[in-house]
């Protein structure tokens, strides 16, 4: 359905043939700047269609999409950068406009702006590049974890598609859904939101970063869709906004609400019932190293969890243990560490081949050479 609509942005669109068409162009330009298989390309622009652009631009070129949020302190960025040491850096002159005169001369990389006066990719071919394949990087998307320090977790194609593929199913997410993609590109679950509609021929509405924490603002953007994902904290500001009464007028549509990065409380899941009563409520768990989500919970919204938290069961050929320091499995009401396996699996921390080890280890239960992440 080339015609349908992919991305909606403000009062603006793109149809799926347009999208793939600019997304194709882009990506022709990387692969002339010798961008290929495993080769990282850093995206530092704000929210808009050129987000989704340059994200499906470097996965068509082959290359590793890793995303910086311009609204991050200078030196984690920088630390970031270094890194991941990307061959290119597509971004916007506002934003490199922050980096001082030193920095831009001492760059590693080169810089692709999108917004600038000279933009040769307008005269590429509009054609699909070669696609890359199953088991090279797609992104590297960093997490701070306990220390601080920025590590990189490093996905493969094959674990994005498989998890987007079985996440459509589940979820039933077709044609005639849309979801608005709400988190920072720095979490992998804007992934999710950029890119299950984009497989289901559905639509992604896109959000300026500043309208999301405006609950107001971000109502009246929203209002036609059938999905919404957010964090316990905006979800729970979300639902005071629209009250008990107003939920279903202002959102005749929605028909699944998508939870999860925090725990989610009896308290919200209660008030979740109470404003939309007929609608999906899914939870979602699982860390950055296990693509995207792990684990699943369809709460049943007239039940209380009470003073358990339910992460539900493993997702599409994914598997999950609670184990003792042993990695023995432990009896029902005894506790123990969680270790999830399977599809999603990372290949690991980017340059930490100590911290990978330690926290992807073997599996006793797999076949030979199988691992599984250690949660903590």
């Amino acid at each position: 359905t080339p015609q349908a609509t992919a991305l909606v942005f403000e009062d603006s669109s793109l149809t799926y043939a347009e999208l793939n068409a600019r997304a194709n162009r882009l990506a022709h330009h990387l692969i002339a700047l010798g961008i290929g298989r495993n080769d990282r390309v850093a995206i530092s622009i704000e929210h808009g269609f050129e987000t989704v652009i340059a994200l499906l631009a470097v996965l068509k070129a082959g290359g590793v999409y890793v995303p910086l949020d311009p609204s991050y302190p200078a030196n984690r960025l920088r630390a970031m950068l270094e890194d991941s040491a990307p061959k290119v850096v597509v971004t916007q002159a506002h934003i490199t406009a922050g980096q001082s005169e030193r920095e831009s001369q001492d760059s590693f990389f080169e810089t692709l702006l999108l917004d600038g006066t000279d933009r040769p990719w307008r005269d590429c071919a509009s054609t699909n590049p070669e696609p890359p394949s199953p088991d090279s990087l797609a992104y590297i998307i960093y997490t701070s974890g306990s220390t601080g320090m920025p590590k990189g977790v490093m996905v493969h194609h094959r674990n994005l598609a498989e998890k987007l593929e079985s996440t459509r199913q589940v979820l039933e997410f077709s044609a005639t859904d849309s979801i608005p993609n709400l988190a920072s590109r720095s979490f992998d679950i804007s992934l999710l939101e950029m890119l299950l509609p984009l497989i289901s021929g559905g639509s992604t509405l896109l959000l300026r970063a500043e309208e999301v924490p405006d609950i107001k603002e971000l109502v009246a953007k929203t209002r036609a869709v059938t999905f919404f994902h957010a964090v316990p904290s905006l979800m729970e500001a979300w639902l005071s906004f629209l009250g008990v009464e107003e939920a279903q007028t202002l959102y005749p549509s929605l028909r699944t609400l998508l939870v999860g990065g925090d725990a989610v409380s009896d308290k919200l899941l209660q008030k979740i019932a109470a404003h939309f009563p007929r609608a999906n409520v899914v939870e979602l768990y699982g860390p950055t190293e296990i693509t995207i989500f792990g684990t699943t919970y369809q709460s049943e919204q007239t039940s209380a969890h009470s003073a358990i938290h339910c992460i539900g069961k493993p997702t599409w050929n994914a598997q999950a243990y609670v184990l003792d320091a042993q990695l023995r499995p432990v009896p029902a009401g005894v506790a123990g560490e969680l270790y999830i396996a399977g599809a999603g699996l990372a290949r690991g921390y980017l340059n930490r081949p100590g911290l990978s080890a330690e926290r992807f280890v073997a599996s006793p239960f797999g076949a030979p050479g199988s691992r599984m992440y250690r949660t903590g």
